[in-house]
């Protein structure tokens, strides 16, 4: 992975190994609600603080003790980190490998199989049995005010952008137009690192001189680069990428970031998504 601030100062980040600025592709990124689990699990009555809510026609269950979840805990839970995630239904249900429609039941507090749920769970990397198999309930303060505090800290980090297949010129001459982007080719195989390594050398090399380019030349270059693109997707691995601003010193200073993943053509279920989670700064790894 690489991190490359253009616009003559690109040496600064070159090089240095990015983990702590990994694009969180939403597989992956979805796991630190696995955190969260035994922080909001299930509450059974409203909660008015943020956008925490409940259906006060839900069964009066007992919290603060050892028990399975009931459906409409269930559903609470799942449809809270989703909506805090940002994730639409198909997203979550891609991942689980489930239809929509079972999202949406499981989500409307109907009962399904604990092989359903396990798939959920996993989706959210919970361990197996995390939704099926006896915890502790959290009271309702303890839902309140941990939960809180979790997703304000998460939220003061990370946030989610939109990602879409690398496919054309103007997808290339909107990377190229950033101030500073990221490769990330860490699920690639030993036998395409030497073609997305090209591919980073020729995405800094144009960008020194692509704003002294004529409209043509500049087309030119977009093409080169999207021919190395279709190079890599005919070996198995598609790129996606999104663009935003991330902070890059202690002053805030904001630069425009494009975010480039490889994704294997035959992992389904990343290359349906549509959002990815990123860190809002990378002071981290000045």
């Amino acid at each position: 992975m690489q991190v490359v601030v253009s616009r003559g100062s690109h040496n600064l980040f070159k090089d240095q190994k990015c983990e702590k600025f990994a694009v969180g592709w939403l597989s992956a990124n979805i796991c630190s609600v696995a955190i969260a689990f035994s922080i909001i699990i299930g509450a059974d009555k409203p909660i008015t603080q943020g956008s925490l809510s409940m259906n006060q026609n839900e069964p009066n269950l007992e919290r603060g003790l050892i028990r399975s979840l009931h459906p409409s805990e269930i559903a609470y839970y799942v449809k809270f980190c989703r909506e805090k995630l940002k994730l639409k239904q198909t997203i979550l249900a891609a991942e689980a490998g489930i239809t929509e429609r079972t999202l949406q039941r499981i989500e409307s507090g109907q009962k399904v199989d604990d092989t359903t749920l396990d798939k959920i769970a996993l989706a959210l990397k919970f361990e197996k049995g995390s939704l099926t198999e006896p915890r502790y309930i959290s009271t309702i303060e303890e839902v309140i005010e941990n939960s809180q505090k979790y997703f304000e800290e998460r939220s003061n980090k990370y946030e989610v952008i939109n990602i879409k297949p690398l496919q054309n010129e103007s997808d290339i001459d909107a990377i190229i137009l950033s101030e500073a982007y990221l490769v990330d080719d860490q699920n690639c195989p030993s036998s395409l690192k030497e073609s997305t390594a090209i591919f980073k050398d020729l995405l800094t090399d144009w960008n020194f001189i692509y704003g002294d380019l004529a409209n043509l030349e500049r087309l030119n270059a977009c093409k080169d680069l999207l021919e190395h693109i279709k190079s890599i997707a005919a070996k198995g691995f598609i790129a996606k990428y999104g663009i935003y601003d991330c902070i890059f010193d202690n002053k805030g200073t904001k630069l425009k970031t494009a975010v480039i993943q490889f994704i294997d053509k035959l992992d389904r279920h990343h290359v349906g998504m549509t959002q990815a989670e990123v860190l809002k700064t990378a002071t981290n790894i000045i």
